[in-house]
């Protein structure tokens, strides 16, 4: 990552959105969402996405696309709540090997922001995290899908590349064979699990809920795995939930990372807001960046 003295300062931020500059990384906690590659004469940037893979991260040059300064603002900011408008993510300047690269490999081609289309939005919880919060929630509003454990991996994977029409959110449950299946379909998802020293915590979540004493038992044995497979498993986005936090909590993190933006999910994001836990959210930190 190039050197930049005043790194996460506002007035860096600030001085880099007010006048955006070719070579500008815009992170969050060293997670890299994109890089801008052109600054155009009507104002406009041109941005290549960046997404991780296994515990790095790839700039994604074919799919370079042109945004407004409006949509530049709403990459950048927080959009709802008392943090309206301060900045989400964090500037670093000097990315010119990626620029580069776009240039002379890719001849500097770009897409126009594509309308996007309905697509599904996937979350793998762990046990407990709290995924039928998330179905209560979006009655009324969102079409929302918790699938069961148990199944096997033609059926999760056929899940997946082909969700019911209209789908807005799938629920996984956090399974060595759903992540095997999200893998093989290639689908991006996002992992949601607890911080290993929750584990007294989470037993006695699956115990008010009605879990028979074996179920419990084989919860404990199995926590220790359980959570490090979470924690490592590639070709995912990494969510994991400190005490007292569930998932609720990052829904409007994941919302505004995946660009979801009508009406109903700026609700969606509004009412989550109101209902989560202000601590900070722990994410592993990729190993290699941009």
């Amino acid at each position: 990552m190039p050197h930049t003295p005043r790194f996460g300062s506002v007035s860096l931020n600030q001085e880099h959105f007010d006048n955006p500059q070719i070579g500008d990384g815009w992170q969050e906690q060293f997670c890299y969402h994109f890089i801008i590659v052109d600054v155009l004469t009507n104002g406009n940037i041109v941005i290549v996405p960046v997404f991780r893979v296994d515990q790095g991260q790839v700039a994604q040059y074919d799919k370079a696309y042109e945004i407004t300064k409006a949509h530049f603002h709403d990459e950048i900011h927080y959009r709802h709540g008392s943090m309206r408008d301060a900045f989400l993510l964090d500037v670093v300047p000097g990315h010119h090997d990626i620029v580069t690269t776009w240039q002379q490999q890719y001849n500097g081609a770009y897409l126009a922001k594509a309308t996007p289309s309905i697509r599904t939005l996937f979350i793998c919880g762990f046990r407990g995290v709290g995924k039928s919060q998330v179905i209560e929630m979006c009655q009324g509003g969102k079409r929302v899908m918790e699938v069961s454990p148990g199944g096997d991996m033609e059926y999760y994977v056929q899940l997946v590349t082909k969700p019911p029409v209209g789908l807005d959110i799938m629920l996984l449950p956090s399974d060595p064979i759903v992540h095997a299946a999200l893998s093989s379909a290639g689908v991006k998802y996002h992992m949601v699990y607890p911080h290993p020293s929750l584990c007294s915590a989470y037993l006695r979540r699956i115990h008010r809920r009605g879990a028979r004493t074996s179920d419990v038992h084989r919860f404990k044995a199995e926590w220790v795995d359980s959570i490090h497979d979470c924690h490592y498993q590639p070709g995912c986005i990494h969510w994991q939930l400190h005490d007292k936090q569930y998932l609720i909590d990052v829904l409007p993190k994941i919302i505004h990372m995946e660009h979801l933006d009508d009406h109903v999910w700026d609700a969606l994001e509004k009412k989550a807001l109101a209902m989560a836990v202000s601590a900070d959210l722990e994410k592993p930190t990729a190993s290699a960046t941009v």
